[in-house]
């Protein structure tokens, strides 16, 4: 019999610890594995055991919790220890070795660099493409990694790659990093000038090469429909969060419902699949999500366009730089509604790419 951590990992019952993952990653998760055909999900069963792909997709998140010094989010090692069960034993060695591979720059900053992974801060100002400059980009940031693990997935990559990224950890990775992708400001972010205008540090003369994060940097000074206690909050963690909400209010007024289960999530978004979100058969699926991050870039650059910046000012951390201020919704953006109706899209999106990407890359 399983323990009831073993079971609330195999059933996606965990609660919320990180915002878009759960609940956003996990309903991705969920999207993805209705719609996966067949002979994947016997290939994805086949990797990582009965694992829920719901669940799975939050993990990448939850290891953040091993790093050294890191906040103890309860829910996060409860998750990580029931993956750590006799069935699941060697894919929690896997994932932890890929954890423990990845702590640290070479330089010996002190940012986690498996959750560098996670994003990349191409500047919003006048860049509509990845490909368009080299400020924010690096060789492992969210695009690449995506390759990379699909690459591993198909057998391109060794299993005995510097990453330690095997097999069933790509599975475990791509759940998650398919999920962060199509989350707008995981792509872009915005640069100033001393002056604090928005500024490309790739064309714009005086232009800083400091990122605000993709938000992280950034408190909300007021956004209407959020709650007050959401308002000290960083503008990435409305991403993340408070426009999830949204975008699930809008599904329920849609459906007329109240409340709906996770379940019911996961069928609306069979009846209705999102517009657009096949790859031309053309493009390789190790080209995907270069072509995933131009698509998202325009509204990244939306998300920072529909809000006043204010009180900019470049703060140092272990010799990085990062541009912190405060912003408040531009008169009439109806940030919430307007968000949530993007993340609405996007969470489709990459249930139905993430199902996809993983039948390309397991052929």
């Amino acid at each position: 019999m399983k323990s009831p951590l073993a079971a609330s990992l195999l059933l996606a019952t965990a609660a919320v610890v990180h915002a878009y993952g759960p609940p956003g990653h996990r309903l991705i998760g969920d999207i993805a594995a209705r719609e996966a055909d067949p002979a994947t999900v016997a290939k994805v069963r086949a990797l990582v055991g009965d694992l829920n792909w719901g669940s799975m997709a939050c993990l990448p998140d939850d290891i953040k919790s091993l790093d050294p010094g890191a906040s103890p989010y309860p829910d996060s090692i409860a998750a990580l220890n029931a993956l750590n069960v006799p069935a699941h034993a060697a894919v929690y060695a896997q994932l932890r070795a890929f954890h423990d591979a990845n702590l640290e720059y070479e330089l010996g900053e002190t940012e986690r660099r498996h959750a560098s992974f996670h994003y990349t801060d191409i500047p919003v100002k006048d860049v509509e493409k990845y490909a368009d400059g080299p400020t924010g980009r690096r060789p492992d940031d969210i695009v690449q990694m995506i390759k990379f693990c699909a690459e591993v997935l198909h057998g391109d990559v060794p299993e005995a790659n510097p990453y330690k990224i095997t097999k069933p950890v790509a599975v475990i990775l791509l759940m998650h990093y398919v999920g962060d992708i199509h989350q707008p400001l995981h792509v872009g972010a915005e640069y100033f000038n001393a002056a604090g205008e928005k500024a490309n540090p790739d064309t714009d003369k005086g232009a800083t090469d400091y990122p605000d994060q993709g938000g992280n940097s950034i408190i909300i000074g007021s956004i209407v429909n959020v709650r007050a206690s959401a308002r000290a909050v960083r503008l990435h963690a409305i991403w993340d969060s408070s426009l999830v909400d949204s975008a699930k209010q809008q599904i329920r007024a849609e459906t007329g419902k109240n409340v709906m289960t996770e379940r019911e999530y996961v069928a609306y978004y069979a009846a209705h699949p999102p517009a657009n979100w096949e790859m031309p058969a053309s493009l390789p699926f190790t080209a995907w999500s270069e072509a995933w991050a131009n698509e998202i870039q325009p509204i990244a650059r939306d998300a920072h366009e529909r809000l006043v910046f204010t009180n900019l000012k470049p703060v140092e951390s272990h010799g990085n730089y990062s541009e912190h201020g405060t912003a408040s919704e531009a008169p009439g953006s109806d940030y919430y509604h307007w968000g949530g109706g993007v993340i609405k899209r996007e969470l489709g999106l990459a249930g139905y790419r993430l199902a996809a990407l993983l039948q390309a890359a397991l052929q």
